[in-house]
């Protein structure tokens, strides 16, 4: 029987939900998430009162989201961090949430936030295996972890945040140039002791979350879609325009801002400059996961059942597959059996030297085949044009970057009928580089679907011999092949071997072996 979870990050910005649906197998999927601006420690001194009207706006938020909770019958985990952490009337407010929404929230310290955060990263990016530096700056304070394989190896929780910088150093308007300088020195003195002990640990990619970065980073390019990334340089040129309006209202017209930011944007544009420069860090990656989504992981390892990045990854692929396969069509077990087909065939085309893909790309290629036929949920004519959008559009994907799902969804699209072209737009944006890649893969895509064409698992390996001639692949049976199912397997394999043959230019040729033994 599923089960449900809610988790709620009550922010000094924002309030945030998400929920969780989880089967007897261990497999879940985000269903919704929710968001609402209430600043909670708006307008007092130094975050040390929640004050009556800003409860109000967050008890109203909450309200709603247990009310789309319970609809979901879902089991809800509240979680608060820096305005209701240094609130006097914490009590207070507990104590009316508990009453008006019938919730225990928990008020959780900087570092058990700052490793709250660091899971939620890596529910979204496949970095687990990576040593990351990361950073969240919210309203009240900002969070700065170093982790590596889920362990959080340094955290610490600083009271530098949007809201907290622009009540101290930006409440009157217009900005000053005097302004800025002094919320310059006051950073960089809260960030003296940091620049040392994260260069005594060491990181190989720093990671940004949550609003203020998210905005910057949109900001960067123009609100046309979040980028992966945000360069210190381009970062400071949006600095600079940022400080050059000097008047909220005015800023609020700046692509990519939301204009309920545009006061706050100021102190966190400074803020993120000056720790990216003590840091030495030239490109900040951006998730899209923070905190709610780390209280969702935590919660699975509470249930025993977390899982490392890469299993988040696979288990959400065969979760959508498994979801959006009709009945009677190849389901999981012969997706998979193709995808392992696949794999086999990149492998040693990449030894050969005759395509270009990594190693990450062939995990892509493996997600790919297992989501190729999702689109008949939609409709059998033009299924592979469904499936496209399908993971091209959904947030069930978990734990691929943007460009990897964008990958994964031409591959879905060119698993059949017409080979990728620069009349396709999705595909012409590519670089070359990656047109060619993409090229590759959806050849080897589509001999590895045709090697399991009857359903049957009959093609237990396949073994590469490559020359000048051609490329030979040679077709170990498995002991329940038949006959008939070998047959049909390679004469559709011959059939669809001819998108790799025109990308390659050579031969590809196919021959059943002798069962061994």
């Amino acid at each position: 029987m599923d089960r449900y979870l809610a988790t709620i990050d009550i922010g000094t910005n924002s309030v945030h939900m998400a929920i969780m649906r989880l089967d007897a197998t261990g497999h879940y999927e985000i269903l919704t998430r929710e968001k609402e601006a209430v600043r909670l420690g708006s307008g007092s001194h130094d975050l040390d009162l929640i004050k009556p009207e800003a409860m109000e706006r967050a008890l109203h938020a909450l309200e709603r989201f247990c009310r789309i909770a319970r609809d979901y019958e879902a089991e809800i985990r509240a979680v608060a961090t820096s305005a209701v952490r240094e609130a006097t009337n914490q009590a207070d407010f507990l104590r009316e949430l508990e009453k008006r929404c019938q919730i225990h929230c928990e008020v959780v310290s900087g570092t058990e936030e700052a490793r709250l955060i660091y899971l939620g990263i890596l529910m979204g990016m496949p970095l687990f295996e990576r040593r990351i530096l990361a950073i969240d700056i919210g309203g009240g304070s900002t969070e700065f972890t170093v982790g590596e394989r889920g362990l959080t190896l340094f955290s610490v929780s600083l009271k530098l945040g949007a809201i907290r910088l622009t009540d101290r150093f930006f409440s009157r308007e217009p900005i000053s140039k005097e302004n800025v300088k002094q919320c310059r020195s006051f950073i960089r003195t809260a960030l003296s002791g940091l620049q040392q002990e994260v260069r005594s640990h060491g990181f190989e990619v720093a990671v940004g979350s949550s609003g203020t970065i998210e905005t910057l980073a949109a900001m960067s390019n123009r609100a046309t879609e979040l980028p992966e990334s945000l360069t210190a340089a381009r970062l400071n040129q949006i600095t600079e325009q940022i400080l050059s309006i000097r008047q909220a209202s005015e800023r609020a017209r700046l692509p990519g801002l939301d204009g309920k930011r545009a006061d706050i944007i100021v102190g966190g544009a400074v803020l993120l400059s000056e720790i990216m420069n003590t840091l030495q860090i030239k490109e900040l990656r951006i998730s899209r996961y923070a905190l709610r989504e780390g209280i969702l992981f935590d919660s699975l390892e509470r249930l025993g059942l977390r899982k490392h990045t890469a299993d988040i990854r696979l288990s959400s692929v065969r979760n959508l597959c498994g979801r959006l396969t009709l009945p009677g069509l190849p389901g999981l077990d012969a997706l998979e059996h193709a995808a392992g087909l696949a794999r086999q065939i990149a492998r040693q085309l990449l030894e050969a030297q005759r395509i270009t893909i990594n190693k990450d790309q062939i995990f892509l290629l493996h997600a790919a085949t297992l989501l190729c036929n999702i689109g008949l949920i939609v409709a059998h004519s033009g299924h592979h044009k469904h499936s496209y959008y399908i993971v091209k559009n959904s947030d069930q994907i978990l734990g691929f970057q943007n460009q990897e799902i964008h990958t994964i969804a031409l591959l879905t699209r060119y698993h059949r009928k017409a080979f990728p072209s620069l009349k396709h737009p999705e595909f012409a944006l590519l670089p070359t580089k990656e047109q060619d890649q993409v090229r590759q893969m959806a050849g080897i895509l589509r001999i590895a679907l045709a090697l399991n064409r009857s359903g049957k698992n009959s093609i237990q390996e396949v073994r590469l011999k490559s020359s000048k001639e051609g490329i030979h692949l040679g077709l170990l049976p498995s002991e329940q092949a038949t006959e008939d199912s070998l047959q049909l397997d390679r004469e559709a394999a011959e059939i669809k071997s001819d998108l790799l043959a025109e990308t390659l230019r050579i031969p590809v040729a196919f021959a059943i072996m002798a069962h061994s033994g």
